[in-house]
């Protein structure tokens, strides 16, 4: 034909003249390439002569077009290599790594290699640098120990807060310490220095504290938790990290009174039923009850009390609905901060807002709200309506919770109980200065003798608050400022001892002192 094209379907590609080439390289034994910046680095490579003939007086030269790569040896000699073989050169080069190099980034070494007749061959080789990276990715709080049990960390509480590190770098982190700081006074944390121990690369674990609230502490509070992450003197992680303090959010499981709720609007046939749930007996359900069906022209609404989100928050709720495949009825999903409501999704005919399986079993359906800020005050509606054609059964809503979005676990990190308190502690009055009063805790580990006296500067015995066996635990106790005989002490620098022996007596276990001023 006039338009076609010669075709060659053989190419050859050995080479009758010698052609020698790195056939493979390793740094630091590392076959992918992989440097440590700051890091001295040995390349080993093997030599292979992929021609016809052989290739002698071989002279090898390394070098970088960069800054970031310094070379301490950039050559090495080969006397001869025959044809189809390869020779091993270990530590063949040494150069070190910049340290200012990041993870993943990559830079091209520029290998020359001539002949004793000086022919040349040219090849670039990749190196990459690897570094541990650091990330949080949320935070759990336990309270089932020495609190409530009920989720959230609230005034008096020692709460187990578990920071969910991963190490997004090529390269391990090793020998990781944690320094945890929290500059609200009302909030303590008895171990601010914690060894994490080492992390592998695209791993990822908790790191477990404990977090003192003071019985004082205002609510809803959303104080900062400063995380720093330490790996040989070199920070990877500087994160500060909001945590709620309060009981925040909305749960519903339709079982009780429904007190949580208002409902109006036209043709209004909102109401608790007996007839479907995802959980327990009893659902929200729009519809006559004894006839399983809505109403045309519906436009009714369920409206939740106002309640305060925490960090992160999300609803989620379970639906099983039944609408006409065609029509506009259905239930509108809505939240809203003072009357302005925005719609998160449309379930019912003609489709939805997002992707929803159409079928009549009961679904979980979840919403991000984390665009609202922590503190804010918001309610959720369930508009339904309705047109003028054809009805079904209509919607069924149970289990509605608007509660903390936490991060996914890894395998193995939790739901586990916590563990109990294993050392000792004596966390500073609260406030401080005081005036009226102070409160001071403390906490124990195990059943033991407990002494806490008061003294003054001069090292005079002020008052004895507690002298007797305890059980493990937390522990608030007041000073009113009085000494031993009822009488308010002066002004001035006062120090708090904790002492803590066997039940049955002898050495203490625990001894600490501290300060607290008294301002009148």
């Amino acid at each position: 034909a006039p338009t076609a094209l010669p075709v060659q379907r053989r190419i050859p590609l050995v080479s009758q003249a010698p052609f020698p080439a790195v056939a493979y390289y390793q740094t630091n034994g590392s076959a992918e390439g992989y440097i440590r910046p700051g890091q001295e680095v040995a390349l080993d490579i093997c030599l292979k002569n992929y021609g016809q003939t052989p290739a002698e007086g071989l002279g090898l030269t390394l070098h970088s077009p960069g800054p970031e790569i310094i070379f301490s040896d950039s050559t090495e000699q080969i006397a001869a290599l025959s044809p189809g073989d390869s020779v091993w050169m270990n530590r063949a080069f040494r150069f070190g790594a910049g340290a200012d190099l990041q993870d993943r980034q990559s830079r091209l070494l520029h290998l020359e290699i001539t002949d004793h007749q000086q022919q040349r061959w040219e090849q670039d080789l990749a190196v990459t640098a690897v570094r541990p990276a650091a990330e949080y990715r949320g935070y759990t709080i336990s309270d089932s120990l020495y609190g409530n049990g009920n989720g959230f960390a609230e005034p008096g509480e020692t709460v187990q807060i578990a920071f969910l590190i991963r190490n997004g770098g090529l390269a391990e982190a090793r020998g990781l310490v944690a320094r945890l700081n929290c500059a609200e006074p009302e909030i303590t944390l008895p171990q601010p220095v914690i060894f994490f121990g080492d992390l592998p690369a695209g791993q990822e674990r908790l790191l477990r504290a404990e977090m003192v609230i003071d019985p004082g502490c205002p609510t809803p509070l959303f104080p900062a938790i400063t995380l720093n992450l330490e790996a040989g003197g070199e920070v990877l992680l500087e994160q500060d990290c909001p945590v709620s303090i309060g009981v925040f959010g909305l749960r519903d499981d339709v079982e009780g009174p429904d007190t949580l709720w208002q409902h109006n609007g036209v043709n209004d046939l909102w109401g608790q039923s007996l007839n479907r749930a995802h959980s327990g007996s009893r659902s929200w359900y729009c519809g006559i009850e004894s006839q399983h069906s809505y109403r045309d022209s519906m436009n009714c609404q369920l409206v939740s009390r106002p309640f305060v989100i925490a960090d992160r928050a999300q609803l989620s709720f379970w639906a099983w609905y039944e609408f006409p495949n065609y029509g506009v009825d259905g239930l509108y999903v809505q939240v809203g901060n003072g009357g302005d409501w925005r719609t998160l999704d449309f379930i019912g005919s003609g489709g939805a807002l997002g992707l929803l399986n159409t079928g009549n079993d009961w679904l979980e359906y979840r919403y991000d709200l984390s665009g609202y800020p922590p503190g804010s005050t918001l309610q959720i509606r369930f508009l339904m309506v309705s047109d003028e054609q054809d009805v079904a059964e209509g919607p069924y809503i149970d289990d509605i919770t608007v509660s903390r979005k936490e991060p996914a676990l890894p395998n193995g990190a939790g739901p586990a109980p916590p563990t109990p308190i294993s050392r000792f502690w004596l966390g500073q009055n609260y406030p401080n200065p005081f005036n009226s009063g102070a409160n001071l805790r403390f906490r124990i580990p195990d059943f033991g003798l407990v002494k806490l006296k008061i003294y003054d500067v001069l090292g005079r015995k002020i008052a004895t608050l507690v002298d007797e066996r305890k059980a493990a635990g937390t522990y608030l106790v007041q000073w009113d400022g009085r000494n031993k005989y009822g009488y308010p002490v002066a002004s001035g620098l006062y120090f708090y001892r904790l002492e803590v022996s066997p039940p049955s007596g002898g050495e203490a276990e625990f001894v600490q002192t501290r300060k607290m001023l008294l301002i009148r």
